[in-house]
């Protein structure tokens, strides 16, 4: 059976965990993003260099550069451990997580890594803004806008979700659809899907109170969850954390790391298989696209236009003789726009169309429409703060109220909000959940931050050491 994606029903029941296996995923999460921290400072150590002996150039996209490494060493090796994990013998009625150490194949020995350095243009709240996505609806608005080859996804379990002070901050395990960006490939290899964790936040290091944005995903095994052979997929393994860091001497500028391993199964050879993941990584250089066009939507939702307090275009006509930008007059030959924000009349030299996202009724699918918009109004969301606009979505609720204008004209819907796809993921849930439970880890210690390393939602404020 071929699926089509994104599908209307999930393939996988939401997971349910116990305490002690979502604190031993967020200490996973916590340790994965340490050592990506240690191999940022590393590689800053060196200068930013990329030894041209040890990498070799597969992409590069505007300022953002793709390597591969030249030596491939071990699949996927544990950050702090050789060893492989020791499966614990779940509890009655429930299963377990086989393997959540960083990935290990047995039967790919060896798959390049690759190398992510450069910079975008934005703040790092715009980047993060643009990074984060807590369910499949938001997932799916993400790629419309990046172009980062997904097909479908879901977030199975959500640990930790964001908040006020915190608005960029997720935890959870997520399964998701890659078809090839290759598209002469795309009619004979099979999509591929991956269950993984990811994490997403800010952290302030202690040690230089330097902000860091981070991105990451690692594939974990869960039973129950497994390869979708049926559906005509293969299962994929991925390990990569992308670290955004302002520069405070260009501002405006994000410096960007990551370092990647992933295995797509399969017979795929090493080279395509290294292009495809290069391609895939790439969406980086759009995630300030997709924060722009997010605060540009949720703009055109809080806007008095979508509740009906604006007056109708006929009558804006009627009181306008002049184009209030360019205060020129208007010309019967040429054309007029309405800005759908503020529903003022403009000439079109004034009217810059925007490509949207909007999702049909019950559906993740994302249709994109140009909505036409002022340049006043342009600039107004430029300079709004990406952690304001952030913040008041997950006050508001994500699309919660009437569509706006240019939603109900589409036939469109606004994307649900985070807490009403929570409360469905949880009527499903009551159909005969699985649980998986394993021991918990060591404890060591934890950088202070908004996302995977704050351990209970409970902590005071004054214990995290940035906010923001």
């Amino acid at each position: 059976m071929v699926s089509r994606f994104p599908t209307a029903i999930s393939p996988f029941p939401p997971l349910v965990m116990a305490d002690n296996e979502r604190d031993r995923l967020e200490y996973l999460a916590h340790r994965l993003v340490h050592k990506a921290l240690t191999d940022y400072d590393a590689h800053r150590r060196a200068g930013g260099n990329v030894d041209a002996q040890n990498w070799k150039l597969v992409r590069k996209v505007d300022q953002l550069a793709m390597y591969k490494r030249v030596e491939t060493t071990s699949l996927y090796q544990s950050a702090d451990t050789r060893q492989p994990a020791t499966p614990v013998r779940p509890p009655a009625e429930s299963t377990s997580i086989i393997d959540n150490s960083i990935m290990r194949s047995r039967t790919r020995q060896k798959m390049p890594m690759l190398l992510q350095v450069g910079t975008i243009q934005g703040t790092l709240h715009e980047v993060m803004y643009g990074t984060i996505a807590v369910d499949g609806p938001t997932m799916m608005l993400k790629t419309a806008y990046t172009e980062d080859t997904l097909l479908d996804g879901e977030t199975l379990c959500q640990l930790r979700g964001p908040s006020a002070a915190h608005p960029f901050r997720f935890l959870g395990v997520k399964w998701a659809v890659k078809s090839t960006p290759h598209a002469a490939l795309a009619p004979i290899v099979r999509p591929r899907d991956l269950v993984y964790i990811e994490a997403t936040g800010i952290l302030t290091r202690e040690e230089s109170n330097e902000r860091v944005g981070y991105h990451l995903m690692h594939s974990v095994s869960v039973p129950g969850y497994g390869p979708l052979d049926d559906r005509k997929i293969v299962r994929a393994q991925v390990s990569s954390c992308i670290l955004y860091t302002e520069t405070p001497d260009s501002p405006g500028v994000v410096d960007v790391f990551m370092k990647a391993r992933f295995d797509p199964n399969g017979n795929v050879s090493e080279s395509v298989a290294a292009q495809s993941a290069a391609l895939a990584f790439m969406y980086g250089a759009k995630v300030n696209v997709c924060a722009q066009n997010k605060k540009l939507s949720w703009l055109l939702r809080s806007s008095p236009d979508s509740q009906g307090q604006q007056p109708s275009r006929s009558m804006s006509m009627t009181r306008q003789r002049s184009c209030p930008i360019c205060v020129k007059s208007f010309n019967m030959f040429k054309g007029t726009a309405e800005c759908e924000m503020c529903s003022t009349v403009i000439c079109h030299r004034c009217s810059v169309k925007k490509k949207l996202g909007f999702a049909k009724t019950g559906s993740k699918k994302v249709i994109l429409h140009p909505v036409a918009f002022c340049t006043s109004c342009l600039t107004h969301a430029r300079r709004l703060d990406d952690f304001d606009a952030a913040r008041q979505e997950v006050l508001t609720g994500f699309g919660v109220g009437e569509a706006s204008s240019a939603a109900r004209r589409f036939k469109a819907d606004p994307l649900p909000s985070v807490h009403n796809c929570r409360r469905r993921d949880l009527q499903r849930a009551k159909t005969a959940p699985p649980t998986i439970s394993i021991s918990e880890p060591p404890e060591i210690a934890r950088h202070h931050s908004e996302g995977v390393m704050a351990k209970k939602d409970s902590t005071p404020a004054n214990q995290y050491v940035g906010k923001r």
